[in-house]
């Protein structure tokens, strides 16, 4: 079985990536997720698309929920 918890997914204060994200939006916490693995697994240009790629998303979701609220006020 693969470590559950690589060093990649560590910050270098020692803290865990975990626990950084676990508060926020899905696509928010894996947009942090894939910056700050970015090129200690596997390709980084392919780490920060990922990252764009879930930030995107995001952007798109608070659109629509800004676009909600104005509707219903």
């Amino acid at each position: 079985m693969s470590e559950i918890r690589p060093s990649y997914y560590k910050l270098s204060n020692g803290a865990e990536l975990i626990d950084l994200i676990d508060q926020k939006t899905f696509c928010v916490g894996n947009a942090i997720k894939y910056l700050i693995r970015a090129g200690l697994k596997g390709d980084r240009l392919e780490d920060l698309e990922k990252a764009l790629y879930y930030v995107q998303r995001e952007i798109a979701i608070e659109k629509r929920v800004r676009s909600i609220e104005e509707v219903h006020g």
